[in-house]
C-alpha cells in the first residue's frame, strides 16, 4: 500500500504541475478552481478503492472478481456524479471541466489497474500448485 501511496502521490503532483502549466500557459481561460477539489477527491476516491481491493485480493479470486464489478461500477458513478454535480451548479468550462476528469479516471484507473496486476502475479507465484 506504501508503494501505491507514493506512485498516486507522484502521479498527483505531475498531473498539478502539468496541469497548472497548461492552464497558466496555454489555455488560461478554461482553468476553474474546481480542479483541484477534483484531484483531491480523485486521489482520496482511488486510495480508498485501492485499500478496498488489497483486502478482498487477499479474500481470493471470487472474492476479488466480485470486488472490481463492484468498483468499476462505484468508479464510473463516483466520475458521473462529478460531472453532474458540476453541471448543477455551473456549466462555465464544462468541455474543459470533463476533459480533466476523464484524464483523472484514466490516469488512477491505470494506476490502481497496473499495482493490482503485480499484486495478483506475486500472490500467483506464492501459492503452491
Amino acid at each position: 500500500m506504501k508503494s501505491f501511496l507514493l506512485k498516486v502521490s507522484i502521479a498527483t503532483l505531475i498531473i498539478t504541475a502539468a496541469g497548472g502549466m497548461m492552464f497558466k500557459l496555454i489555455i488560461p481561460g478554461y482553468y476553474e478552481p474546481a480542479f483541484l477539489l477534483v484531484l483531491l477527491l480523485a486521489f482520496t476516491f482511488t486510495l480508498f478503492v485501492h485499500a478496498w481491493q488489497i483486502k478482498a485480493i487477499s479474500k481470493g479470486f471470487v472474492q476479488f472478481a466480485r470486488s472490481n464489478m463492484i468498483v468499476t461500477v462505484a468508479r464510473l458513478f463516483f466520475y458521473t456524479a462529478i460531472v453532474i454535480i458540476y453541471l448543477i451548479f455551473s456549466r462555465k468550462n464544462i468541455a474543459a471541466f470533463i476533459v480533466v476528469v476523464a484524464i483523472l479516471y484514466l490516469v488512477y484507473n491505470i494506476l490502481e489497474t497496473k499495482e493490482l496486476a503485480g499484486i495478483s502475479k506475486r500472490l500467483s507465484k506464492d501459492k503452491p500448485d
